[in-house]
């Protein structure tokens, strides 16, 4: 399990390939719908100071019934927002339904003790924005994929896609993460670049910057590491069952390893001594983590038995 909650069960690349193209093709169904799909979690902003989750349930209980979720509050500022969790999806489309539109955002009158019809902004996820496909043919490369953590709550795929392929290079499939009960983005995202050259561009580049509520927010791309990818050294011939475990950080590598091969490339008696200092990405526990050194040994480099 992720810090961010998310539960991840590893697959091999050809399941990965599988999965994603099951996904394609349920997105192309449930695109030609009449009507839009949404999640059942909305998010609520612009709140009055004097705002309860009381009055929030008392307002909205009429489109049905709901949960309210208030964020953590980290100080004693007022956040100004809060979540909807409505029990089924057709109260969201009453919701829009007696929401006035803004230039493209909805807003709802709301009233409280010290504002009468504050126009409180009401933020609904559309489900067909969760996913990006740009060829439903295209093959999936898993060893081409990037995970992207900390995502705005209001991009779309299609955002994000767009502007990977304007700084990298052309992405295949994009999908945004969402909570498997509600179906709202958890803020993370995996894409799959169509060329290897634009992967390795991204792994260079390691941030990207995304809009957020008129600033551009900074956020961390990481390899996706699939559990079969092989070691680009050695094809997988040197551990069979270990496959590539680590991926190379430095912008000099920026390759997969097994352990034998990141040892003999990083300190074996042909390395260049720079490679001490090269991090690698590798799951611990099911999360992608950068690491300070090689999980198979010890941080003390000098003590590394290099096998012949």
């Amino acid at each position: 399990v992720c810090g961010c909650g998310v539960l991840w069960i590893w697959v091999s690349c050809e399941a990965m390939a599988v999965e994603l193209a099951q996904t394609i093709g349920n997105t192309e169904l449930s695109s030609t719908a009449a009507e839009e799909v949404y999640s059942r979690k909305v998010f609520i902003g612009g709140l009055p100071l004097d705002s309860t989750a009381e009055l929030l349930l008392s307002t909205f209980s009429k489109f049905g019934p709901l949960t309210v979720e208030w964020p953590e509050r980290k100080s004693k500022n007022f956040p100004g927002f809060a979540f909807l969790h409505f029990e089924v999806e057709r109260s969201v489309h009453l919701l829009i339904n007696e929401c006035y539109n803004y230039r493209k955002d909805l807003f709802f009158p709301l009233s409280t003790s010290t504002a009468k019809n504050k126009p409180a902004h009401i933020r609904p996820w559309k489900l067909k924005d969760s996913k990006y496909i740009s060829n439903p043919n295209a093959p999936i490369e898993p060893r081409r994929t990037i995970f992207i953590g900390g995502i705005p709550r209001a991009v779309t795929a299609s955002e994000i896609a767009t502007r990977l392929s304007h700084l990298y290079g052309p992405i295949c499939f994009l999908e945004i993460l969402l909570h498997p009960a509600t179906l709202y983005p958890m803020g993370a995202a995996r894409g799959t670049f169509i060329q290897e050259s634009a992967f390795i561009a991204a792994m260079k580049s390691k941030f990207l910057e995304l809009p957020e509520g008129g600033i551009m927010k900074r956020v961390r791309m990481k390899p996706y590491l699939p559990s079969e990818q092989v070691c680009d050294e050695c094809g997988g011939a040197k551990n069979v069952d270990v496959k590539a475990v680590y991926f190379c950080e430095n912008a000099s590598c920026l390759q997969y390893f097994c352990e034998t091969c990141w040892d003999r490339f990083h300190y074996g008696k042909f390395a260049d001594g720079t490679g001490i200092v090269h991090r690698p990405y590798a799951r611990i526990n099911g999360e992608v983590k950068l690491l300070t050194h090689p999980s198979h040994h010890s941080c003390d480099h000098s003590k590394v038995q290099i096998a012949q």
